[in-house]
């Protein structure tokens, strides 16, 4: 989207992955991503603070 809006900075969200995350933060326009790769509605139920909690700063490193 850079050459359609060079000006603009992009936050993309829904139906990222972790591997998307990192190309779309490759972009120079991309600030930042969202989803919910880091908090898996599966975990949650589970109430698995752990595994979010890594998951979570595995997503901060990106």
């Amino acid at each position: 989207m850079a050459p359609v809006y060079p000006e603009l900075m992009f936050c993309p969200t829904g139906g990222i992955s972790f591997d998307e995350a990192s190309e779309y933060l490759a972009q120079k326009n991309v600030i930042s991503v969202g989803g919910s790769f880091a908090s898996p509605q599966n975990l949650i139920e589970k109430r698995d603070w752990n595994a979010i909690k890594a998951l979570a700063q595995r997503a901060a490193r990106l």
